[in-house]
């Protein structure tokens, strides 16, 4: 860390190389979890289980870094706006709920179409269905922890 002066108070910034690690770190652990469990539900453990996941991994790394942190600023701004008296408590929860059903939804869909594609509309759906209810209790887990207890550290995190 280096250390900056400011008017005789010392204050230390943290490296970029850190702040990057730590958020790909984040990245890496949510989306690998996540894909993991949909690939899973969506062609069991076959031969090519793990060629699929690879994919289906990388896919989402660059999608739902974008989709996650646009959603949760949206949805922060949006949820203080609508309802300003409401009890932080409440708005973590909410807030956490609608984080676990766009990027399951989101993550869902790029799992389904690297494994089986647009082909057919009816499969498609269906498996996206599947691969969505199956990850969901594990993305209401992540999104939770990450409303309470990872976003507030990592924004102090990322201010330091």
């Amino acid at each position: 860390m280096t250390a900056l002066t400011l008017d005789g108070i010392n204050v230390n910034k943290r490296p970029v190389y850190q702040k990057i690690l730590v958020m790909f770190s984040i990245m890496t652990i949510v989306s690998g979890s996540l894909t993991f469990l949909m690939t899973y539900m969506i062609n069991g453990f076959s031969d090519t289980f793990y060629f699929d996941w690879g994919t289906s991994y990388l896919i989402a790394m660059f999608v739902m870094a974008p989709t996650g942190f646009t959603a949760m600023f949206l949805f922060s701004k949006a949820i203080d706006a609508l309802i300003p008296n409401a009890a932080d408590l409440i708005k973590k929860v909410i807030t956490g709920l609608l984080m676990a059903l766009v990027m399951e939804s989101v993550m869902s869909a790029t799992t389904t179409a690297n494994n089986i594609g647009f082909s057919d509309s009816t499969a498609y759906f269906d498996t996206w269905l599947n691969g969505f209810i199956g990850s969901l209790p594990l993305g209401l887990v992540i999104a939770m922890s990450m409303t309470f207890l990872v976003k507030p550290r990592l924004e102090k995190f990322m201010q330091s």
